[in-house]
């Protein structure tokens, strides 16, 4: 390169030489000469310790699954929903006193009720969480719905209180199922669960 050349014409003359380096180093580490040269991880058996803790965890969600149907399931499954609004409202009020945001948040949690609630608000943005068990003594059907808006929504408390002039935009809601009942113990564990 000309020692006299611009800004410009050195930054391009940079670029292309970066991408011409990146493309041979790139070619180098795909050839299958190179990956033959590279120490060969071999995977170590399980140990009986690690079989057993499997087997232990199966059992556990076997017990676990069977129980949910039960009074004593239902009574752990919303203890769990309960821990997670109270998660939630606690990571919200550390981004509050952070001072990175303001948020609002309110919880409802009304033993026998069809939908118990947590909402959060904040500037233009609104999140709810709903535990939503349509029938009382089964799982049957209960799910967790996580659902976004843009703008702001009304808390249960302020019903009858605030209107809408322009009700917030729903976004996105997710759905997560907590029952297995149509899905065989054998199939293991999920991964979400409440």
């Amino acid at each position: 390169m000309d020692e006299h050349a611009t800004d410009d014409v050195r930054a391009t003359t940079r670029a292309r030489l970066s991408k011409d380096l990146e493309t041979a180093i790139r070619l180098i580490f795909e050839t299958e000469e190179f990956k033959a040269s590279l120490p060969k991880v071999t995977k170590r058996p399980r140990t009986a310790v690690e079989e057993a803790d499997d087997y232990a965890n199966e059992v556990e969600y076997e017990a676990a699954l069977a129980s949910l149907g039960s009074g004593e399931g239902l009574k752990f499954v919303k203890t769990n929903v309960r821990k997670l609004f109270a998660e939630i409202e606690a990571k919200c009020d550390a981004i509050k006193t952070s001072g990175r945001m303001h948020i609002e948040v309110e919880s409802k949690f009304v033993e026998g009720e069809v939908y118990q609630s947590f909402s959060m608000r904040t500037t233009g943005f609104s999140m709810q969480v709903l535990w939503r068990q349509l029938y009382s003594g089964t799982d049957r059907d209960a799910s967790l719905l996580v659902a976004e808006f843009e703008g702001l929504l009304i808390f249960p408390s302020e019903v009858g209180k605030k209107m809408y002039l322009n009700e917030p935009e729903k976004l996105k809601v997710t759905t997560y199922l907590h029952t297995c009942h149509d899905i065989p113990i054998s199939a293991g564990p999920r991964k979400t669960q409440i």
